[in-house]
């Protein structure tokens, strides 16, 4: 389609028009846009206000984004990605959702944090958060955190640990949230709030979790209780039988 049609062209106040300026500014500004960051692949910008790509959009060197960074995988079933490699080759991918389709019961698009190797290739999932009921799974369950004794201060012995223990209720239950009712066992967050304030999480504005690990020291000072109680037991006992 012409603009202006056959160039050059006298215009209505007598000048000259030539393409030779205006081709001059457009390969310039080509120019510009061919070495900025943004590259596509397959996809499409459109706006105002919003950026949106259809296909992969791969970032090199440092970059920022103000506001938020939406994946829409409609239909349902379809995964959202995002990729972390080095080379051109995957290190790590966050999937958002997988690719079963979506079910009701907040079932379906479960999250995954893949694990890949040097050569790119697939090795696991080292975390995996099912949508249904908010459980996160871990391939590996180790749980570290600091225990240096140098890092710490006011150090006391735990007292009264077995009277704490017996206070605690251990139950089965299944999250309300998860389509196949799946049992776990544990505690009750509320219950445990007023005997071991300690461990108790909070998540959001009224909902609370257990940092389960730090229990292991009021088992083992209730276990030390228990077995000084034995031993006294064991040692009357003793006394009573070599008095007869």
């Amino acid at each position: 389609m012409a603009i202006v049609g056959s160039l050059p062209v006298v215009l209505s106040n007598g000048s000259v028009a030539d393409a030779t300026g205006v081709m001059t500014d457009m390969n310039y500004i080509a120019s510009a846009v061919n070495g900025g960051a943004l590259g596509l692949t397959g996809g499409s910008l459109s706006g105002p206000g919003n950026l949106v790509i259809g296909g992969t959009l791969w970032v090199s060197g440092v970059s920022s984004f103000s506001g938020q960074v939406g994946l829409d995988g409609t239909p349902a079933g379809n995964q959202r990605v995002i990729s972390a490699s080095t080379g051109g080759s995957l290190r790590w991918q966050l999937a958002l959702a997988n690719n079963v389709a979506e079910s009701g019961g907040n079932a379906g698009s479960d999250v995954y944090l893949n694990r890949y190797s040097d050569a790119g290739v697939f090795i696991d999932s080292p975390l995996v958060i099912r949508r249904s009921s908010g459980v996160a799974t871990f391939s590996q369950a180790i749980v570290n955190g600091p225990s240096d004794g140098r890092l710490k201060e006011n150090v006391e012995a735990l007292a009264g640990a077995l009277g704490k223990v017996e206070r605690l209720r251990g139950v089965s239950f299944n999250f309300i949230g998860d389509v196949e009712k799946r049992r776990q066992i544990g505690l009750i967050a509320q219950d445990v709030a007023g005997v071991v304030p300690e461990v108790i999480q909070a998540f959001g504005e009224d909902q609370f979790g257990l940092d389960y690990p730090k229990l292991v020291a009021l088992l083992i000072e209730a276990v030390k209780d228990l077995s000084g109680r034995v031993a006294l037991l064991e040692g009357s006992d003793d006394r009573k039988n070599s008095a007869t």
